[in-house]
């Protein structure tokens, strides 16, 4: 299994550093703001044409949902370190939130991704990247409680991984459960006003109409269901 490990993460981890920052705005008469925080998952990377984040992505869907203005924020290869950073230095950013009648965190993956890596698996060696991911959601909530007191939508990670695939879709499972587990105990305990969307067991055993094929990253229908879940905690749907 660690063969396999090594040749998925090599080929499909969430790392792209050829992207700068957009954002898109869905309805310029709509009166409240939309704030979408993350990776390549938020973009919507591999929906389309990958030059800006894409009208498939969860955020588009919750956005036209909601009649609300929508500013996609999420970066292909973001880790939380990363994001932490640009909320705290990046103008773009900090405007952004500033304004937000609603925002939506979802980082982490790659610094999951990264650690099981690194480790070839090795759960002690990834939980030298978690315990770094954890303080830093932690300190992202923070500071964007610093600049809005906006609802969040906070996401946990989902199992990117198909099954099938030598035992590593179970392995995955049986390590995200107590990361999810403290990332929802972390950001609760930075205050209110925060909502959980529960992507980890919306997308179980079904990686195989929710990943697209030799990737990680979300099909259409993945997003959809990333929406579904994001509106639901939103009292929305």
């Amino acid at each position: 299994m660690k063969t396999k490990l090594m040749v998925w993460l090599g080929v499909l981890m969430l790392v792209g550093s050829l992207f700068t920052t957009t954002g898109e705005a869905k309805s310029v008469n709509a009166k409240k703001s939309f704030v979408a925080l993350g990776d390549s998952i938020t973009y919507g990377y591999n929906l389309d044409n990958n030059n800006h984040p894409s009208n498939l992505a969860y955020p588009s869907i919750i956005a036209q949902n909601t009649d609300m203005r929508l500013r996609n924020l999420g970066v292909p290869g973001m880790s939380s370190g990363q994001l932490l950073n640009a909320l705290r230095t990046d103008n773009a950013f900090r405007n952004a939130v500033k304004h937000a009648d609603v925002v939506s965190l979802n980082i982490g993956t790659n610094d999951f991704l990264q650690g099981l890596l690194a480790g070839n698996g090795d759960p002690d060696v990834l939980q030298t990247y978690i315990d770094p991911m954890l303080q830093n959601l932690g300190d992202i909530v923070n500071e964007i409680r610093s600049l809005t007191d906006a609802k969040i939508i906070a996401y946990n990670i989902f199992n990117p991984f198909q099954l099938g695939d030598d035992g590593l879709h179970y392995y995955v499972d049986y390590l995200l459960s107590p990361i999810n587990t403290s990332i929802q105990d972390v950001i609760s305990n930075t205050g209110n006003n925060v909502v959980f969307a529960d992507a980890f067991n919306a997308f179980e055993e079904k990686q195989d109409r929710y990943i697209l094929p030799e990737d990680n990253h979300p099909t259409p229908l993945g997003h959809e269901i990333l929406a579904k879940i994001g509106l639901e905690a939103l009292g929305l749907q």
